[in-house]
């Protein structure tokens, strides 16, 4: 009796836990898309759901994945890469120092994800794919197996990162800046 009670009381516990960390997922995507009074992206608010999400995914392996779905498709959402390829003087003029705070903060978070060969052998990749990730920074990233496919990568910085096995098909990487990368296949 005393273990069938210690099992019910385990279980009851676990769904808690798993309701909590659904109420902390559901508030910070609503989070991620935060409005001020005027209408513009509220930074602030956007950030604290990103880093909300980031803590979720290492409290929840089970909601890990879903949590880097969720940022890279923000990011391809909200930083699309162009329509088409700027001519040469629109692209001097028009490269941004760097992509919006927002945008920097979940690569930031994407690569320090964890990371594990049990993921690797599911297929799951970051798709950063058509992405505006120009003047990006990747220091230290571990973007292993990351999907750059058509994306704009003018003047980013890769240090130290790791992006072995990533796809860069067709990626814009003019002037980026690779230093101490690993890179393999």
């Amino acid at each position: 009796f005393a273990l069938f009670a210690l099992y019910l009381t385990f279980r009851r516990v676990k769904v808690a836990e798993q309701g909590h960390i659904t109420d902390r997922y559901t508030k910070a995507i609503e989070q991620l898309g935060a409005l001020t009074a005027a209408g513009k992206p509220n930074v602030e608010v956007r950030l604290g759901a990103i880093y909300a999400l980031e803590r979720i995914a290492k409290d929840s392996p089970r909601d890990h994945w879903t949590i880097m779905e969720v940022l890279t498709a923000y990011v391809r959402q909200n930083a699309p890469a162009p329509a088409q390829a700027p001519t040469e003087e629109e692209n001097i003029q028009a490269v941004p120092k760097g992509p919006a705070t927002e945008i920097q903060a979940i690569l930031t978070v994407l690569g320090r994800r964890q990371r594990g060969r049990k993921r690797e052998r599911e297929g799951q990749r970051l798709d950063l794919s058509e992405s505006d990730l120009r003047g990006a920074n990747f220091y230290e990233a571990h973007v292993e197996g990351a999907i750059f496919r058509h994306a704009h990568l003018e003047e980013a910085r890769f240090v130290a990162a790791h992006v072995e096995w990533a796809n860069f098909v067709g990626a814009h990487v003019e002037e980026a800046f690779f230093d101490g990368v690993h890179v393999e296949r």
